[in-house]
């Protein structure tokens, strides 16, 4: 569960959340195009994150099923082609202004979200799109954790197993959701016998 303080007066450079929640109570009747313009910028990974979400009794954000699989095939054409999929995860924007937010980075929770969001909608296309991402991911943890010996906040996602940079203080490790994202990633999709973990 991912929650927001004052989720009514929460901002982005832009449009709110709470106006995307409005229209996310609308059950998203409107072209996914259009809703997209009008809740954040092209490129930025909450978008995506948000449209598997709906808004709980403790203003938190939980994942629904979405039984509207036109919608969702759509919603993951538009993901496919945003630019936010790399080789190593997915990134959690396009702008790379060197802050630990931003490209190329990317974060466990949000791979998490993602492939939860995909798997919640029940098509096999977005199942198989979910194992993808989950198996990008797994490897670049490996990865990483053979070249230094520990688990990290977060990844570079453009090669696997280097860890993430920028932001206001030096990058952490040991990370706590980095290994309960892996451990859920294999609960899931097991890793077959005849899966190369190598990159």
């Amino acid at each position: 569960m991912f929650s927001f303080p004052n989720l009514s007066d929460a901002t982005l450079s832009g449009p709110t959340i709470a106006c995307h929640l409005r229209i996310r109570k609308q059950r998203f009747r409107s072209p996914w195009p259009l809703i997209h313009e009008m809740t954040f910028p092209y490129g930025h990974i909450l978008g995506y994150i948000l449209f598997f979400c709906k808004l709980n009794t403790e203003n938190a954000l939980d994942f629904h099923d979405c039984e509207d699989g036109a919608l969702v095939k759509n919603v993951m054409g538009s993901f496919q082609s945003s630019g936010l999929i790399h080789v190593a995860g997915i990134a959690t924007t396009l702008i790379n202004s060197g802050q630990q937010w931003d490209f190329p980075n990317g974060w466990a929770p949000l791979q998490h979200m993602i492939v939860e969001g995909l798997l919640r909608s029940g098509l096999k296309e977005a199942r198989s799109l979910a194992e993808d991402i989950a198996v990008r991911w797994i490897k670049t943890n490996y990865v990483g954790y053979k070249k230094t010996g520990a688990m990290h906040e977060k990844y570079d996602v453009q090669k696997f197993g280097d860890f993430g940079g920028g932001g206001e203080y030096i990058p952490q490790t040991g990370f706590g959701w980095s290994n309960g994202v892996i451990l859920a990633f294999l609960e899931e999709f097991g890793w077959p016998e005849d899966r190369s973990i190598g990159c």
